[in-house]
């Protein structure tokens, strides 16, 4: 090239921007740099040219690698920039350098926030901040990969987003030093549905491995060197560390399925793809092993296969398992259809419930593809409405396989028990995602329990309370209990009579009866199965002689025969019955005198009592002296008294001895016609009164008595009310159902203390005596609440009023 023209040798050269550069350099004269690509070497030439008056210096530089890498960066920011993953970069120390668009999109990063004012820890709920910068940077240092599934946390709404997150440590390429961390995340919220059903799969795929015993092998075609897993010595009984050939391999396999095995391998070789067969092999002690291989090759790139693998599965346990899983599962099926056993699911997340047929049948409702949780929490019976709650709330450390028993109602309104054995399924964060069990109806289980428990109950009771002496013998005729009167009777303790038989104890001597006098007993006994009223005379430790009535009947429980012995004490008995005549007697001719003297003294005295207010009355109209008016105004008042306190007295006995009478009662009619009985007391033309009766549901009870209820309470309200106030006023409120009436009678007037409350309804009580009145009346309320099971509450304060509610059983059913 020397003394040529560069122009002229090359003409291509010319035609590019190359020839403009030179000429602008020389021109100008001015140091010029450009980069050309020159497609005939594939390469990229840098020029600097050095212009001067004599003429131009030029450096080359082949900056091909260069241009290259410059190109595939470029390639990777875009990638990176259009990933629809999360890409960031950061400081060894955790502060953010750089955030893809798909990651500010998945953690909701505002276009105006900064990224580098945030760190790696920011990105996550605040409880995981600590364990980020000291426990997992510092794992990422140490050992230059991090890789679990987090929480992220969105800025912009402040929910969690599961992700897939892999941290790394980047390192210069020159000197391999750590220079920053790179993180990449994949948003999992829509993967998380599939995510159950994949570790379902997952665990099914450990176990058949595990139960399965599978073994795994590779071969190289050229080496014809085989490797086996562990697993498969076991399963072909070679001892492990043999080296593995063709020709071994087919000795152990059975003679018939020789052929097979090699054709499938022949196919194999042949044709890409998975192949699988069935063969079987001799066992050290004769019997046969089946075994299921899955294998395929691979192939080089002039297609020629290279290397064969696969699985070699152990099946003959699992022939006997799959037929043990069968005859099991008809066993459960026959358990639960006869045991009534339900199952039930609930996923949390999507709210969806799952039943079984059992469980349709359990809550008598028919079969349907879909059942809310909603219809599922309205058969609950109230008394247990909290028990999903307390299932609910139970940690994932807890046990799980504690039962729970509630009730539920039937729509038929009939109550059943149920048993159920619940588990919860959790997610990464301990939050229950899923609820399932079983459900078994113990209804019948639990009424048989409660009845056993009553019966227990009366029995002891019964036992312990019994007027006679009670004994319970086992079949060697040790006492085995007694109650306090034998005790009591026989002068012994517990521990002298309990685990010894009646001779034994030495507690007493028999008049006139020996060895064959008792087995007689006895024999009498085993023949007729009981003895009744037997009559012995006993003779004591203390020297006392008593005379006792014995009868003796089998008694059988745990599948063995004992004994019941009751024992009267005779002499103690025919005394007591004669003083308990005697006594009744007595008491019968005294109450008898008692009612006949308390009805006729009450009658003969309102007869002269209402004859002197007919004079008085007819006094009143004819003469017209204040003095005597005055005079006789108060000899009534004190005979209307004197007739109510007999009125009383007649309303106590009739209520003792009459029975209760159980008709429709109309409130309104009672409430109506004691208002006007009382139209004569002196403040009731000043008090309001405000009825208010509900009673469409009807109401039993006795009329008489309810009568004397309303006429007290409604009397006594007016009589004691304070007509000073501004309004005064008296309420009186009914409401009925199908279990009771309730009745408020409310008001405004004089009121009573505290201390007073309790013995307002005690005979002859007054709050004062300057209150008129006979202190009965709010007794016979008491009495006559009683004959109809009614109970009463009172409210009061001094100067506010008083309020009585009485509530009183609805007999409608009776």
């Amino acid at each position: 090239m020397i003394g040529k023209n560069v122009w002229e040798e090359y003409p291509d050269f010319a035609k590019t921007e190359a020839y403009s550069f030179f000429h602008d350099a020389m021109k100008n004269q001015t140091y010029t740099k450009f980069e050309q690509y020159h497609p005939q070497f594939n390469s990229w030439i840098e020029n600097k040219l050095y212009p001067s008056p004599e003429g131009v210096t030029v450096y080359f530089r082949d900056i091909t690698k260069k241009k290259k890498a410059d190109q595939e960066n470029q390639k990777l920011i875009a990638i990176i920039e259009n990933s629809p993953g999360f890409i960031g970069l950061t400081s060894l120390e955790g502060n953010s350098l750089y955030l893809n668009e798909a990651g500010k999109k998945l953690v909701g990063f505002s276009a105006e926030k900064d990224i580098t004012e945030t760190t790696i820890a920011d990105f996550f709920p605040e409880e995981y901040g600590d364990d980020i910068i000291n426990k997992h940077l510092t794992y990422l240092h140490k050992t230059g990969v991090w890789n679990m599934e987090v929480p992220f946390k969105n800025f912009k709404t402040n929910k969690i987003v599961p992700a897939e997150f892999s941290g790394f440590i980047i390192r210069d390429k020159t000197s391999n030093e750590p220079i920053g961390i790179g993180c990449i995340a994949f948003d999992l919220t829509e993967h998380k549905r599939s995510q159950h059903e994949i570790l379902d799969l997952q665990t099914k795929m450990d176990a058949a491995i595990r139960i399965g015993k599978i073994g795994y092998w590779d071969y190289d075609i050229e080496t014809e060197n085989a490797n086996w897993s562990p697993r498969l010595y076991e399963i072909y009984n070679v001892k492990p560390g043999t080296t593995i050939t063709i020709p071994l391999l087919e000795n152990l396999i059975h003679p018939d399925d020789v052929d097979l095995h090699r054709k499938v391998l022949k196919e194999t070789i042949v044709e890409n793809g998975t192949h699988s067969y069935t063969y079987r092999i001799f066992d050290n002690n004769g019997s046969i092993k089946y075994l299921h291989i899955e294998m395929e090759a691979d192939f080089n790139e002039e297609d020629l296969p290279v290397k064969l693998r696969g699985t070699v599965v152990y099946i003959t346990e699992q022939k006997e398992a799959n037929n043990k899983i069968l005859e099991l599962q008809n066993k459960m099926d026959a358990a639960i259809r006869i045991g009534k056993i339900g199952y039930w699911g609930w996923d949390l997340e999507n709210n969806l419930v799952e039943w079984s047929n059992e469980m349709f049948e359990i809550y008598g409702i028919p079969n349907k593809n879909n059942i809310t949780i909603e219809e599922a929490i309205e058969f609950i019976h109230p008394d247990d409405s909290n028990v999903l709650a307390e299932v609910l709330s139970r940690k994932q450390d807890e046990d799980q396989t504690t039962p729970a028993v509630y009730k539920i109602c039937l729509k038929d309104k009939t109550v059943k028990h149920i048993l159920s054995f619940s588990e919860n399924v959790y997610n990464n964060q301990g939050k229950p995602i899923k609820l399932h069990g079983t459900a078994i109806d113990i209804t019948k289980s639990v009424l048989a329990e409660e009845a056993l428990k009553e019966n227990k109950e009366k029995f002891t009771k019964a036992f312990q309370t019994n007027l006679m002496g009670i004994i319970m013998l086992n079949s060697e005729r040790k006492v085995i209990e007694a109650n306090d009167v034998v005790y009591k009777l026989l002068e012994v303790n517990r521990e002298g009579l309990i685990g010894k038989t009646i001779m034994e104890s030495a507690i007493a001597v028999m008049e006139n009866y020996d060895d064959n006098e008792r087995e007689k007993f006895w024999k009498y006994f085993l023949k007729h199965g009981k003895v009744i009223n037997q009559k012995f005379k006993i003779n004591l430790k203390s020297g006392q002689k008593i005379s006792l009535s014995v009868s003796i009947e089998s008694l059988f429980f745990n599948d063995k025969e004992h004994y019941l012995v009751n024992l009267i004490d005779e002499t103690t008995r025919k005394e007591a019955e004669e003083a308990l005549e005697l006594q009744n007697i007595q008491l019968k001719k005294t109450n008898s005198e008692l009612d006949s003297f308390v009805y006729s003294a009450s009658h003969e005295l309102r007869a002269p009592l209402a004859s002197v207010l007919g004079l008085i009355n007819l006094i009143l109209t004819e003469e017209n002296k204040p003095g005597l008016v005055a005079s006789l105004n108060m000899m009534e008042k004190s005979v209307k008294r004197l007739d109510d306190f007999i009125k009383d007295i007649i309303e106590y006995s009739r209520n003792k001895h009459l029975k209760v009478n159980v008709e429709t009662i109309n409130f309104t009619n009672l409430i109506e016609s004691s208002i006007e009985s009382f139209w004569y007391l002196e403040n009731m033309n000043k008090i309001k009164m405000k009825i208010n009766v509900d009673d469409k549901i009807d109401f039993a009870s006795d009329k008489k008595r309810i009568s004397i209820l309303l006429n007290n309470f409604i009397s006594n309200a007016i009589k004691y009310h304070d007509v000073s106030k501004r309004t005064p006023t008296i309420w009186i409120s009914i409401k009925t159902s199908k279990k009771e009436a309730i009745i408020t009678i409310k008001d405004n007037g004089l009121g009573m203390a505290e201390e007073q409350l309790d013995k307002i309804f005690d005979m002859f009580y007054r709050i004062s005596s300057q209150i008129m009145g006979s202190g009965i009346g709010l007794f016979i309320v008491k009495e006559v609440l009683g004959k109809l099971n009614g109970t009463i509450a009172v409210k009061s304060a001094l100067g506010e009023g008083s309020t009585f509610t009485l509530k009183i059983p609805n007999g409608s059913d009776k």
